[in-house]
Formats: structure tokens, sequence, C-alpha cells
């Protein structure tokens, strides 16, 4: 019995439990089902192997009663079930799946789940889950997916981890765990996608990335966040031939650019923000044509940009909060995102930023920037946010940027009056006393100022916003 999608209402019927052939009860996406499960469901259903009512408004505890069947697949995921995770449900010993992601339950694993040898998959994503995470878990030796994410789980990742060497995805980000990698994960040589790290503002992790993970020749998304995983990427990486998403950040990395990477011929995206690491951006990087995304903010890099990062067909590059220096490059088409904010980036906006047709947010904020604003930019189709405050650009705003209503950023410059009457103080305040048109400098006189006070108080287009957002 199957509806996915379908505006069901109301209770399930406890007379379902009358359907002693019935072995699969498929109900999902039905936001208006409500109410319990009903123990009477469990009655003569002894052929139910199937029972799925995620995405539905069910709720109240698992009743016990439903060890009558012999479930191998129990997903309630995206429901309003709550309560403790139950220790009778290592009683059912068909069970081969448990999705309960997305709910309230709490409470600790129970020691009985890790008597379920026939477990595949088990889902506690975004739960109420504490407690440790017992060595039994390597008693699951069927599992292929497990995950934990975003629960509370505390304690240290067992080395038994080691011997769920079936497992193809390993999730265990966002939460309370603490200690070291276990050199043992590198075992698990199935796994396309391993995600560590701790909660924002937790401890997790700590000690260096074991060399034994270059083993895991599957993987091809790798992610430690937030802790205080030192060093570098172990040169045993280079094995890792499928590996397009690289993401160690929000942690105390050192050195450069991990070297590693330019032997990656499939990486994609590289996010080390938040680290320790320093040096320059190096010219093997534009020998990575796939590269589509860099975030690297909020580190210690410096130098200018190596001219083959034109090279690549970035969408996303995030440098802020960074000691980069020099011009601005030209850049592919293909960018999206520029953040650029708080470096020492230097000369004039390239006019050839005007020729980036997909281009949403350019961030330059707090650099050197110095000449004039090219009207070009204003006419860009895709521009959401653009911000330079506080560089040393001169001239006047061109009055096109007021055609759309963009975030909008031109503080603390050297630019001219007339100021366009959207230019609001939110936009465009502070302005220096200096300005500088293309062959002469002036400061500001009191005329001049209660002249520019009444264009900073006069709006006829509001951005929705004056901060530039940045990803995550």
């Amino acid at each position: 019995m199957e509806f996915n999608n379908v505006n069901l209402q109301g209770t399930l019927p406890p007379s379902l439990g009358l359907l002693s052939s019935l072995t699969s009860l498929v109900i999902t996406r039905a936001s208006n089902l409500v109410g319990p499960i009903p123990p009477a469901l469990f009655d003569n259903t002894v052929r139910l192997a199937i029972l799925d009512l995620s995405s539905t408004s069910i709720s109240s505890s698992l009743p016990q009663e439903m060890t009558r069947s012999p479930l191998i697949t129990l997903n309630l995921g995206t429901t309003k079930i709550n309560g403790t995770l139950p220790d009778w449900l290592g009683t059912i010993p068909t069970l081969a799946s448990l999705t309960l992601s997305f709910t309230t339950i709490s409470g600790t694993i129970p020691p009985s789940l890790y008597v379920l040898l026939g477990l595949q998959s088990l889902n506690l994503y975004r739960t109420s889950i504490s407690g440790t995470i017992s060595p039994a878990i390597g008693n699951l030796v069927q599992l292929t997916y497990l995950d934990l994410r975003e629960t509370f789980l505390s304690g240290t990742i067992p080395s038994e981890i080691g011997n769920l060497v079936r497992l193809t995805q390993l999730l265990l980000s966002q939460t309370n765990l603490t200690g070291t990698i276990p050199p043992e994960m590198g075992k698990c040589n199935l796994v396309s996608s391993l995600a560590l790290g701790g909660r924002s503002g937790g401890q997790g992790l700590s000690g260096t990335i074991p060399s034994e993970l270059g083993n895991m020749t599957a993987m091809t998304s790798f992610v430690i966040n937030t802790g205080n995983v030192m060093g570098t990427l172990p040169m045993s990486f280079a094995s890792l031939s499928r590996l397009g998403h690289i993401e160690v950040s929000n942690n105390a990395l050192e050195g450069g650019i991990p070297e590693v990477i330019q032997y990656l011929p499939l990486i994609r995206v590289i996010s080390l923000h938040a680290n320790l690491l320093n040096g320059t951006i190096p010219n093997w990087i534009g020998t990575k044509t796939l590269i589509t995304n860099i975030y690297i903010r909020d580190n210690d890099f410096h130098g200018t940009l190596p001219a083959s990062i034109t090279n690549l067909p970035l969408q996303q590059l995030d440098l802020q909060y960074n000691q980069f220096e020099g011009p601005i490059p030209n850049f592919n088409s293909s960018l999206i995102h520029l953040y650029l904010g708080n470096n020492k980036f230097n000369g004039t906006l390239p006019s050839s930023l005007a020729t980036l047709p997909r281009l949403r947010v350019m961030s330059l904020w707090y650099n050197m920037l110095t000449g004039t604003i090219p009207r070009e930019l204003a006419t860009l189709p895709a521009l959401t946010d653009f911000n330079v405050k506080n560089n040393q650009l001169s001239g006047t705003i061109p009055d096109e940027f007021g055609d759309v209503s963009f975030s909008l950023s031109f503080g603390n410059n050297r630019l001219c009056p007339p100021f366009p009457s959207w230019c609001t103080t939110a936009i465009c305040s502070p302005l220096s006393q200096t300005c500088t048109t293309a062959t002469t400098t002036t400061t500001t006189t009191t005329s001049a100022t209660s002249s520019t006070s009444s264009f900073l108080s006069t709006s006829t287009s509001t951005p929705t916003s004056t901060s530039t957002s940045t990803p995550t």
C-alpha cells in the first residue's frame, strides 16, 4: 500500500492492523496526516516489512507493538515522532534500515541496537540523540550508511569504526565528539563521503589527519569542520583520485595550500577557511581546471594572485580577511560570487569585471583600490550585491546603480558630489572629507557638507540589505 505526495488528512486508522497480508505501508509527504502510530496497526500485520511514514505530521513515541511485525525498513524521518530511542528496537532482528532524521527523538543509542547484525542503514541526522558511540558499533559489519550528523553525541570516535568496511557514507559532523581521528577509519575504503567535525563554538576533533585515510580510495568528499585539527593534508591523499571536494574549515591547519591538492585530478571545491594557513596561492592552482569554488578566507595568505587563476572556471572565490595585494586579475565568465574584502588589493577596478554575465556578488570592501567606478558595472544583469566601501575610489557614483535595488555600499572613499538621490546614509555614508575628481582634490567645505547631507537624507530606492552575505 503506497501513497506518495497525496493530500491525506486525519489519522492512521487502527483497522489497518487487520490486513494480515500487508507487506508494505508507505505514506510520505502528507503533512496533514496527524496523530500517533496506532498500536493496533501491528496486531495482525505479520508480514509487514516496510513502514515509511516520512514527511508527515505523525506524532507520539514509538509503539513497542511494532516488534510484532518483521520490519526490514522503518522510516519515520521528518515527522513529529518524539520520546527516546527504545531499547526494544534491538528485538526486531529483521531490521535493516532505520531512519529517524529530523525528529525530536532523544536519549542515548541503546545497547541493543548494536546487536542488530543485519542493520545496513542508520540515519539519526538532526535529532537530539546524546551519549557516546559505543565500541560495539564495530559489530554492525553490514552497515553501508551511517549518519549521526547534528546530534549531541560526545566522547571519542571508537577505533572499532574501522570494522565497518562496507560503509559508503560516514557522516559524523556537527556533533560534540572530541579526541583524534582513529587511523583505523582508513580501513573503510568504500566510503565516498566522509564528514567529521564539531558544533559551532565546540571543542571538536584534534590532532592531525591520519595518513591512513589515504587508503579510502573511493572518497569523493572529505569534510572536517570546527575543531582543532592541525598540520596539513597528508601526501597519502594523492591516492584519492576521485576526491572532488575538500573542506577543512574552522580548524588549525598550518602551512600553505596543501601541496597534495595538485595531484588530485578531479578536485572541484577547496574550502580551507578559518585556519592558520599562510603563504601565497601557488601557480599550479591554474592547472586544476575543474576547480569551481575556492574558500580560503580568515587566514594569513599574502602576495598577488597568480595569473594562472584566470584559467579556472570559478563560480565562487572567497579570499576575505587575508593580506593579498596587487591588482584584481581578470576572471572567467563563469564567476558568480567574488569576495575579496579586507585585503590590500590596489590598482583600479578592472573593466573586465563588467564582462561577467553571471556575477551576483562583488565584495571588494576595505582594500586600497583607486580610480573611478566604471559605469558598466551597474549594468551587470545578475548583480545584487556591490560593496566597495573603505577604499580610495574617486570621481562620482554612477547614477545607473540606482536602476536596480542592489545591496550597495560606497562609504569611506574619495567620491564627489553630486550624489544620486538614492544615495542614502546606509549606502554612501560615511563620506570622506576629501573628494577627488579625475584632475583635482577638494576638501569638503561646510556648504558642500550641507549639500551632501541633503542628498543622503533623500531616498527613492532603498536596497533590501546593506550587508554582504558570505558563503558558509
